[in-house]
């Protein structure tokens, strides 16, 4: 994904507004071939405030139907996950590299995850988020324009337009192997290290070992 050092917005509207603002000049995105076989297009969720912005690779079945992201299955494993971290929905941000659910749930495409991609640069320029967690290989990738693997590129902190960026597997990993939730948690409890160090506005992260 091509970087852009400068935030271009009016100063006259808030992040909300602006983020309205998007939702309206996009609804009806045509931008590459997936817009075709949509039911509704899935741009985001949450705060206009949030300073943590989640990344997963696209839409599935359940949110194409119901135009909102990580509804289904995969959802709930994330809320979960950020209950664990300390957090709710509604103070983050949500979305995809992708806003249209690929065909038969594929990984998005190449030319289609760059058609994508300043919808989601914009978003990232409106909400300007502190953090950013890239939630499966299709997202970290994107985003921080690598072909490493998902091993590769967690446990560590990245770092996109000045905000600290995380990756981890995708919720819907853990639905295939549940042994990657001990890989998710430390994950997790990296990111709420930096997270404590620098806002430190949570209670301490619980502490979990395997015979929990």
């Amino acid at each position: 994904m091509k970087e852009n050092s400068e935030i271009d917005k009016p100063k006259d509207l808030s992040q909300k507004a602006l983020l309205e603002q998007f939702n309206a000049e996009h609804k009806n995105c045509m931008r590459c071939g997936l817009g075709k076989e949509r039911t509704q297009i899935v741009l985001g969720s949450g705060s206009a405030f949030a300073k943590v912005l989640f990344i997963g690779e696209g839409p599935g079945r359940e949110e194409d139907a119901k135009g909102l992201p990580f509804v289904g299955d995969a959802g709930q494993i994330l809320e979960r996950m950020l209950k664990r971290m300390g957090f709710i929905r509604k103070e983050v941000y949500i979305t995809n590299v992708v806003k249209c659910r690929p065909p038969g749930n594929r990984n998005p495409n190449d030319d289609e995850i760059a058609a994508c991609a300043p919808l989601l640069q914009k978003q990232i320029q409106i909400i300007q988020p502190r953090y950013l967690f890239c939630l499966g290989k299709v997202a970290a990738n994107a985003l921080l324009r690598s072909d490493e693997t998902i091993k590769a590129l967690r446990s560590k902190v990245h770092s996109y337009h000045g905000a600290k960026t995380f990756v981890t597997y995708h919720p819907a990993a853990l639905l295939r192997d549940q042994n990657l939730f001990w890989e998710v948690y430390e994950d997790m409890k990296l990111f709420r290290q930096v997270y404590d160090a620098e806002i430190g506005d949570k209670p301490p992260m619980v502490e979990m070992n395997r015979k929990n």
